[in-house]
């Protein structure tokens, strides 16, 4: 079509032409070939629950299966597979902790410096090594819990130094019957662990070599027995077998019993049980047990 415009020039416009009918639609019906397919089809997912609604669906690839089958039906198997498959439960992990008694009773704790493990004596042989002339019977018969306030100021440095030294914690001997004693309270039924605290002047090794230590003289078994704490006072318990004359913490008033474990410097307590060595267990540890149920 011929045309003039605002300012005299000649523009040809293009008239417009519909499309060609065979354009293809979005949404096309079935094919009649296949319609009986789809109607049985449409039957069956009637009984899965609600119709979903006629309409174009994202045009995603289906699963091999179902790409016969409108896409109406085809969602409304897969929200049908998904809800109906229940998912397989994980494993149970294995336990972390021994299997207490129930509402944690007749638990036993162990210190482990000086009462599990002989502390004085490895002390004693790395004191001599250092120092060949002293006795070591001021070590063995000292009277302060704190080892290093049993030596002057000038060898007070050295104490501390042997302490520290790593290695030092792993190499300690089993107390005199201990590891037959514990095997024995757990055989019993009774609930053991291991209550030790860091000690503070070689933390950074002291506690992978408590760690060590219960694996090398009991095995990887008794590894979650073991509770590491500065502050004894506010572990569950029944009874505690300490060497330390008086634990002291935040809890002023314990759940468990303070069993004395024998040594040089707790010998003025007299006031609480005494477990001078650990083949007397059931003599002492026992009536404990029974008189706190």
């Amino acid at each position: 079509m011929m045309s003039v415009n605002a300012v005299g020039m000649a523009t040809t416009t293009a008239a417009w032409v519909p499309p060609p009918a065979t354009t293809p639609r979005r949404c096309r019906r079935p094919d009649p070939a296949t319609a009986s397919s789809h109607a049985a089809y449409a039957r069956a997912a009637s009984s899965w629950g609600p119709r979903l609604p006629f309409k174009c669906q994202p045009q995603s690839p289906l699963p091999s299966p179902l790409r016969r089958f409108p896409r109406r039906c085809a969602v409304a198997v897969a929200v049908t597979s998904s809800s109906a498959a229940s998912p397989t439960p994980p494993p149970t992990p294995p336990p972390l902790f021994p299997p207490p008694v129930p509402a944690m009773k007749n638990v036993i704790l162990i210190d482990m410096d000086n009462t599990l493990a002989n502390f004085d004596a490895e002390f004693a042989k790395r004191w001599v090594a250092a120092r060949p002339g002293d006795e070591t019977t001021m070590i063995t018969e000292r009277v302060h819990f704190e080892l290093e306030e049993n030596f002057d100021s000038e060898l007070a440095p050295l104490a501390v130094k042997i302490m520290s030294t790593p290695g030092f914690f792993i190499e300690f001997a089993p107390a005199p019957g201990a590891v037959t004693a514990v095997k024995e309270m757990v055989d019993a039924g009774y609930t053991v662990f291991f209550c030790t605290a860091p000690h503070p002047f070689q933390y950074e090794t002291c506690v992978a070599e408590k760690y060590a230590w219960v694996r090398k003289h009991f095995g990887d078994d008794y590894l979650a027995r073991i509770i590491i704490t500065r502050d004894k006072t506010v572990v569950k318990g029944t009874v505690l077998i300490d060497d330390k004359p008086a634990v002291k913490g935040a809890e002023e008033a314990p759940e468990w019993t303070h069993v004395v474990f024998q040594a040089s410097y707790n010998k003025e307590v007299t006031s609480k049980p005494r477990l001078t060595q650990f083949s007397d267990w059931r003599e002492v540890i026992v009536p404990l047990l029974e008189a706190a149920q």
